[in-house]
């Protein structure tokens, strides 16, 4: 029998909000989290604040195209 994956609890604050997503960083990179507001949630990730930020913009863009 396989155990299940250890699941963290613990809520990180936000490091700002960008165009609809929270950022947080955990470990060595940043995820962006849609704040309620997308039916299906879209979970980016980036290697620095920058390059998320340009991810969130991009995937925004994307949609309207």
């Amino acid at each position: 029998m396989i155990a299940p994956a250890k699941i963290e609890t613990q809520e990180q604050a936000a490091i700002e909000v960008y165009l609809g997503f929270s950022i947080t960083r955990r470990g060595d990179s940043y995820m962006a989290i849609p704040t309620g507001w997308s039916v299906a949630p879209a979970v980016l990730d980036g290697a620095s604040l920058p390059a998320i930020r340009k991810r969130i913009w991009s995937w925004w863009h994307r949609l309207v195209d």
